[in-house]
């Protein structure tokens, strides 16, 4: 991934435990999350966004039209709640200056 390796394993070990104690999830639906964080960002890089912090609605719109084009609402339910959560967190811990976990796409 184009953003540096050691900004991305702390957020994916602040994010993990982050949903493990404070969203209450098992681990096994903490690792779901960030599989589902991981293509997230790999879509990121392929539209060039080098940064979360330049990261745009329209990036998010585009990305959930392209998951949702192949997934069952209920799959996109739980990307929603993946993404929403990891996007919440990025916002708390100060990596994000705007909360996007709130204007997720939500599933028909």
């Amino acid at each position: 991934m184009e953003i540096e390796r050691e900004r991305w394993r702390r957020w994916r070990d602040g994010f993990e435990s982050y949903a493990c104690r404070h969203g209450k999830l098992a681990g096994s639906t903490a690792k779901v999350y960030l599989r589902w964080v991981a293509v997230f960002m790999r879509f990121l890089e392929s539209r060039d966004v080098r940064a979360v912090q330049k990261l745009s609605l329209a990036d998010i719109d585009a990305f959930f039209s392209q998951q949702g084009a192949r997934m069952k609402p209920r799959c996109l339910y739980n990307l929603r709640a993946a993404l929403g959560s990891f996007l919440k967190w990025l916002y708390v811990t100060g990596e994000m200056d705007q909360d996007f976990s709130s204007v997720l796409p939500r599933p028909p």
